[in-house]
């Protein structure tokens, strides 16, 4: 049977580090406990994996994929990283019981991720995508909880690619760039008679719900359209259509 780690067992891990030493190399101490719940959260995101595994693939992903798509840093946060992050891996490799050998080619490889990692932060894409998730992004939430929040709000808000170039540059995490959005994807839907105020109102409500995901029903039969094969525009416009057609 699986085994499936707990966020007791992700703080404990984390605990651990900060008792470590190499966390007197970690620098700031708080930035050095923001590093450490982010990578031991992330490196414990399915079953069988306990916190604190560090690898080649998975610090660059950790890294230059979850990291820099998830989380809105402070300047702190950035320039601490480096010593921070270096002593979590070695902490990480000590942990595994990796010879000295194989520690130092993964921290080899760890420098050239963090050479690379502000240009990934930077990269449109991830600024974009850290939008939908900048409230609710703590370093020790669950990193399946924040994919599936993730998946919602990007039902409820398309991403730049997929939206009217006139409107990339809005922010899905505002309610009013989130109406503007709404009345640029459905404003002209055809709704064969129907009241186009009252769809759009409708269709404002589905988003709202599916962002907040109140109530979870919304999201719920959400995702039993796109199961279906709906697109995300048609689930928007089914769950509207059938909000503005109920009485009331």
């Amino acid at each position: 049977m699986a085994v499936t780690y707990t966020a007791a067992d992700r703080a404990a891990a984390v605990d651990d580090f900060r008792r470590s030493p190499e966390a007197a190399e970690a620098g700031d101490p708080d930035v050095a406990r923001f590093w450490a719940q982010a990578l031991t959260g992330y490196s414990s995101r399915v079953p069988d994996e306990p916190p604190g595994q560090a690898g080649r693939h998975r610090l660059g992903a950790a890294l230059l994929v979850y990291v820099a798509s998830t989380f809105t840093l402070s300047a702190g946060q950035i320039d601490g990283m480096r010593p921070a992050v270096t002593a979590w891996a070695r902490w990480a490799a000590r942990r595994q019981g990796l010879d000295e050998a194989d520690t130092e080619t993964l921290l080899t490889h760890l420098a050239t991720v963090l050479g690379n990692f502000q240009g990934a932060y930077d990269d449109p894409v991830n600024v974009a995508a850290r939008g939908y998730v900048r409230d609710i992004a703590a370093p020790d939430a669950d990193v399946a909880r924040l994919a599936d929040c993730r998946t919602r709000r990007e039902l409820a808000a398309p991403l730049p690619e997929n939206r009217d170039p006139d409107d990339t540059a809005a922010d899905p995490a505002d309610p009013g760039d989130r109406a503007i959005l709404v009345a640029s994807e459905f404003g002209t839907c055809d709704l064969e008679g129907a009241d186009a105020d009252e769809f759009l109102a409708a269709a404002s409500h589905v988003v709202e719900e599916l962002w907040h995901d109140d109530p979870p029903a919304t999201w719920q039969a959400g995702k039993s359209l796109l199961a279906k094969g709906h697109d995300p525009h048609d689930v928007i416009h089914l769950l509207a259509e059938s909000r503005a057609e109920s009485p009331g």
